[in-house]
């Protein structure tokens, strides 16, 4: 019983037990894809990872049966015009394959929101009120997606200059020539129009206002506390090699630092998707122009669910994505595994075949995202504040990761494992 083993300890190692009830580990491996079709494991990370007081709530949340949440928000999840709107258009899964993204999104999994009609088979009554919402828009509180982060964002040129221009000047002349061709005004105009500190007169991406997500809370270089989250672009860190140092806020984040994000690519004819991609090819297939790399959508990547006969989940089976196993007596179910694999892509010549929004970034953070807005009692202020602060769900863990990068013929397996 719980009541003895903590009886027998003092308070610090109580505290201690108490606040990892629910732990775990990722598990990411690299790899990189011959032309003769065999792969070589080229990077291997594992660890602890942190549990967000985000989490702690969810599972109380969990315990009680209640499972999903018309607490969504619908804003980031339907638009008849993606292109020019904040509203986040659910990812379109017949647009992807092992060398085709068709709509710059993601590689594998759903969409946001889930309708009551996919239902069946998952934990909730069929009779119950959230089950016949008449929006039919249905938010998961159990996790449902990762997001990978480079550890590095900034939300205006000046604060990247101040920090780089002299410590890292060669990553800055970079910078530099990424984002303006080597001409520095035009570098902090291009900049500052994808956080919205320069309003864009680019009607297509319309002030790139999709750019909602982020991990900078206030002020440039702070992630927790009661600010609201600020617009920032997603750069490499200039040291590509070390890795994010750890921290005592984590657990308070709000978001991954750096997050991956892409703007939208709507048709492989689409004119406006051709203008915005590189006209060629390097080992990182065709990337977004320098002057809108970092910007845009968050790239969640869903853990696929799979519903048997239309009634059954596959939660026990060990190839599945989520898989539910025994501990090492077979005796209880104590241990939750996900997982989901960023392919690697064939180099092609298509416009926007080739496109990986993942390609070309060194990855140091981690992510495990739920679908539900944090809302447990909103006349509170620190519900408020996290509700604003995690737009596309709550952070249910996180984890700094030894870097590594993803080019175009490497694939990326990653499993996220949690134990009670």
């Amino acid at each position: 019983m719980l009541k003895d083993i903590f009886k027998k300890k003092d308070k610090k190692e109580r505290d201690k037990i108490l606040l990892s009830l629910m732990d775990g580990y990722v598990d990411i491996k690299a790899y990189k894809h011959n032309e003769d079709g065999s792969k070589k494991l080229v990077y291997h990370d594992t660890g602890d990872n942190t549990i967000t007081q985000w989490m702690r709530q969810t599972i109380m949340l969990l315990l009680s049966g209640y499972s999903l949440s018309l607490d969504g928000n619908t804003t980031y999840n339907t638009s008849t015009s993606p292109k020019s709107s904040e509203q986040i258009t659910k990812p379109n899964t017949d647009l992807h394959s092992e060398s085709y993204n068709g709509d710059g999104y993601c590689l594998n999994g759903e969409q946001y929101l889930w309708s009551s009609s996919d239902l069946v088979g998952y934990p909730i009554a069929k009779n119950s009120t959230l089950y016949n919402s008449t929006d039919g828009n249905l938010y998961a509180l159990f996790p449902t997606k990762v997001l990978l982060g480079t550890g590095c964002e900034y939300t205006d040129w000046d604060s990247l200059k101040e920090a780089n221009e002299e410590a890292n000047s060669t990553w800055y002349t970079n910078i530099v020539k990424l984002y303006g061709d080597g001409d520095e005004d035009q570098a902090e105009l291009n900049f500052d129009k994808l956080t919205g500190v320069v309003e864009s007169t680019d009607s297509e991406v319309e002030n790139f206002s999709c750019n909602v997500y982020s991990g900078t809370v206030g002020v440039q270089g702070n992630f927790t506390g009661s600010g609201t989250i600020q617009k920032a672009v997603t750069v490499n860190d200039p040291d590509s090699t070390s890795n994010v140092s750890n921290s005592s806020d984590m657990s308070e984040r709000y978001g991954v630092v750096g997050a991956i994000k892409t703007l939208y690519l709507p048709t492989e004819d689409d004119s406006w998707s051709k203008t915005i991609l590189e006209s060629t090819i390097s080992d990182s297939g065709r990337l977004l122009k320098g002057e809108y790399r970092g910007a845009g959508r968050p790239c969640f990547l869903y853990f696929n669910r799979t519903v048997i006969d239309g009634s059954e989940l596959d939660w026990d089976k060990q190839v599945s994505d989520i898989y539910v196993s025994k501990d090492s007596a077979s005796s209880f179910l104590n241990r939750l595994t996900f997982r989901v694999v960023i392919p690697a892509q064939s180099s092609g010549t298509g416009e926007v075949g080739t496109y990986n929004p993942f390609n070309g970034y060194t990855f140091k953070q981690l992510g495990l995202f739920n679908d539900a807005l944090f809302d447990t009692s909103s006349s509170t202020s620190d519900s408020s504040v996290a509700k604003t602060n995690m737009p596309c769900g709550m952070m249910l863990a996180v984890k700094n990761i030894q870097s590594f990068s993803k080019t175009a013929d490497s694939s990326i397996e990653l499993t996220w494992t949690l134990t009670i």
